[in-house]
């Protein structure tokens, strides 16, 4: 099932050190079999946190989210707990 939704145009920075000098930051990995906190809820009655499955490659990810299910998620919509 795809989920579409709207983007906002902001950018989310990661947690952590920012390289100013080459306007990079700190690259932030994820794993299978970790809760993150989500930014966007799939449903008003889901839960704010997700547990990541499986990476689908280009920063998408198949999570599962109490009250809702599984769905795909985008790295943009999610942070780690």
């Amino acid at each position: 099932m795809q989920v579409n939704y709207y983007q906002p145009n902001f950018c989310i920075l990661p947690v952590g050190q920012i390289d100013w000098l080459n306007k990079t930051s700190c690259n932030l990995t994820h794993s299978p079999d970790t809760w993150v906190h989500l930014l966007k809820l799939p449903s008003e009655y889901s839960y704010d946190e997700a547990l990541l499955l499986c990476d689908l490659g280009e920063d998408k990810w198949v999570a599962w989210v109490p009250n809702h299910g599984e769905t795909v998620l985008d790295a943009r919509d999610f942070y780690p707990t």
